[in-house]
């Protein structure tokens, strides 16, 4: 009996983080799943790291009046915003890890279409290929008002992509409460709703021109 004892011991010991994130992960596509059963509410999925919301009230209608403004029809849909996540606190690595656990089950199970971060959180997410390229998605007549600021350019693979867009101070979602400070916003690869969160983008890159 103790040998099993110290063997689980040892195995936990040694084991215990990778059992954790495989068991995270589990967890969150179980519940993944039963969420979307049935789930016809919702037009497109966006997650903002760091945002303001905890102090705040922020108008979380903000992603569906930019989609409206740009002409689409989602009826009766809202886009669900993940406003809770937060990386980079002090003292918290735990919780980082957590939640970058988190975020990469939702990254690996498309429920993530739009995410917006600052740029230590966004390159970790760009490094493994999380983002389309928007070049290929946007009109280059839409993209020409960009200068180098706005533009951020990394892919998995160390090849140039435009798969991200800085949004500055004056931004609607700024404006919205969201943020204070520079963050980028860039669409995810494999997204069930890359149609709604392409036109959102090109509304953001509308309104600043």
């Amino acid at each position: 009996m103790n040998d099993n004892r110290q063997r689980l011991n040892f195995i936990w010991d040694y084991y215990k983080f990778p059992i954790l994130a495989l068991l995270l992960v589990i967890v969150i596509a179980v519940t993944s799943l039963i969420s979307n059963i049935g789930r016809t509410g919702v037009c497109m999925y966006a997650v903002l790291i760091n945002n303001d919301s905890i102090a705040i009230d922020c108008d979380m209608a903000v992603f569906d009046d930019l989609l409206k403004e740009a002409g689409l029809d989602i009826g009766k849909k809202k886009t669900d915003i993940q406003a809770d996540y937060s990386l980079g606190r002090a003292h918290e690595e735990s919780e980082d890890m957590e939640t970058l656990q988190i975020l990469n089950a939702l990254f690996l199970f498309n429920s993530v279409d739009v995410y917006v971060s600052d740029k230590e959180y966004f390159d970790y997410f760009a490094e493994v290929g999380a983002f389309a390229d928007l070049s290929l998605l946007i009109d280059q007549e839409l993209l020409s008002g960009l200068d180098e600021s706005d533009c951020y350019y990394q892919d998995a693979s160390g090849h140039p992509a435009l798969t991200g867009i800085y949004l500055h101070e004056g931004s609607p979602l700024h404006e919205a409460g969201f943020y204070h400070n520079d963050v980028i916003i860039g669409v995810a690869n494999g997204g069930e709703n890359l149609d709604y969160a392409v036109e959102l983008i090109k509304q953001l890159l509308r309104d600043r021109n």
